[in-house]
């Protein structure tokens, strides 16, 4: 359980991170650029492997362009959803997608839907309900004024993208292309997504500019915690777990310590509700775990 703890605590410090950086006026796509590229010196740090140091026509190469591809554009699609729909929806969809990989893992790799385990599933998707639901509005899906229905592709798009990239992750580890010590896999995966970051960096006009000094600073924060998630992560996946219970738990572990770290740091509202929803969360962690 220790690398599932290490690998809950480095995403929820990704979490918490993005909360400063409208305290330091960070432009957020000009440090999530840095942030890959801080990564990728991470992985070279920690395994001395640059990117792509394995043949280019292998498959390790494709699936880790197809991550880095999922990484940036999941992103870009959480942004324009929590913009367009609001954070709930989009903290919301983007928690939900366990979903995917729950539903990938037990019909594609064949993994036991046990009672126990369905039991912890479904208490793990309602505790997320209930902790991402605003207290005042709670789950309204509301279209903003002047707007179209088109706008409903955003939070699908951001579902779907989520699922996929944790569906990757674990298709990885189970046809053995991928694990936590092969540190090539995982600079190149970041890798892309710095490229990509970049290319948009100078394609799309709101993201040009020079990034500034708190902007650097806040990106390789990011990065140094965003390498460690994904490295905790695939080091999690390597001890033979069924996907169908590390995703739960380690999305449900996530939004639980996110939400205490909110409360704790930034003073973030505790009301009843979503305390009870935490509580759930825990509950849910519980019965999942008796499954391992």
């Amino acid at each position: 359980m220790v690398l599932m703890l290490l690998a809950i605590l480095t995403s929820a410090v990704l979490t918490l991170i993005f909360k400063f950086f409208g305290i330091w006026r960070v432009n957020t796509y000009h440090a999530i650029v840095v942030n890959y590229f801080t990564a990728v010196i991470c992985g070279i740090i920690v395994g001395g492997q640059l990117p792509y140091s394995f043949p280019l026509y292998s498959a390790k190469a494709g699936l880790a362009l197809l991550i880095g591809v999922f990484f940036i554009t999941g992103f870009n699609l959480l942004g324009q959803t929590v913009l367009k729909m609001g954070v709930t929806i989009g903290t919301l969809m983007q928690k939900m997608s366990v979903l995917i990989t729950v539903l990938y893992a037990i019909l594609w790799f064949g993994e036991a839907l046990t009672a126990l385990k369905s039991i912890g599933i479904i208490m793990a998707v309602f505790s997320i309900f209930i902790v991402v639901t605003n207290r005042d509005t709670g789950f309204q899906f509301k279209l903003p004024k002047n707007s179209s229905w088109k706008y409903l592709a955003l939070p699908a798009l951001t579902f779907l993208t989520s699922g996929i990239l944790d569906s990757l992750f674990l298709t990885g580890q189970k046809y053995g292309i991928s694990s936590g010590t092969d540190i090539g896999f995982i600079t190149s995966l970041f890798f892309t997504a710095g490229i990509l970051g970049v290319l948009g960096w100078f394609l799309i006009r709101e993201f040009n500019g020079i990034p500034q000094k708190a902007s650097v600073i806040a990106g390789m924060v990011l990065g140094i915690a965003n390498f460690f998630s994904i490295f905790f992560l695939l080091n999690l996946l390597d001890i033979g777990w069924d996907g169908s219970i590390v995703f739960p738990i380690f999305n449900v572990g996530v939004l639980l310590l996110s939400a205490l770290g909110g409360w704790l740091i930034f003073k973030e509202e505790m009301p009843f509700y979503r305390v009870l929803g935490i509580l759930l969360a825990a509950f849910s962690i519980y019965i999942m775990s008796l499954s391992i």
